[in-house]
């Protein structure tokens, strides 16, 4: 428990690390590490991916989020819609909530569309890509999406 909880605040303070994605980036994809046998039994996600694009001034959203084998729960919490005038001081619109599947390895969510209430200003996504083998064992990673001017 003690290796869980130390390699989880490692982890921890290496993605909260990341301070800001930069206006207009390409998609954010993550390949987790590779891990031995024994650290892989905590370790799920293998891959998770969160994008925006605009589809006609409303908010196009993409998202994966795949375990490198079956799990109880797979998805994405907290989802988040974020706006932005200047690009850097983002601020929430809207949380959408949690898109999860169940007894799989993946979770998709491809070309969502998101009416915006406002226009003129940048819009991303924030959200919370999430696996769970049981009760016990989980792993969360935060995950920012690039982010797209509506005008």
């Amino acid at each position: 428990m003690k290796k869980f909880l130390s390699v989880l605040s490692i982890t921890s303070l290496l993605v909260s690390g990341i301070t800001g994605i930069p206006v207009r980036a390409a998609e954010t994809e993550n390949i987790c590490e590779e891990t031995t046998d024994t650290e892989r039994a905590s370790w799920y996600l293998s891959y998770y991916n969160t994008y925006v694009s605009n589809y006609n001034s409303s908010l196009c959203v993409s998202i994966s989020t795949v375990a490198t084998e079956s799990v109880e729960k797979i998805g994405v919490k907290d989802l988040t819609v974020q706006y932005s005038y200047d690009g850097t001081n983002w601020y929430n619109e809207w949380n959408a909530g949690d898109f999860l599947a169940y007894d799989t390895n993946g979770y998709s969510l491809s070309n969502y569309i998101m009416a915006l209430d406002r226009s003129g200003c940048y819009y991303r996504i924030s959200c919370t890509h999430y696996a769970q083998k049981s009760f016990l064992n989980t792993q969360s990673v935060s995950g920012t999406s690039n982010a797209v001017w509506i005008g």
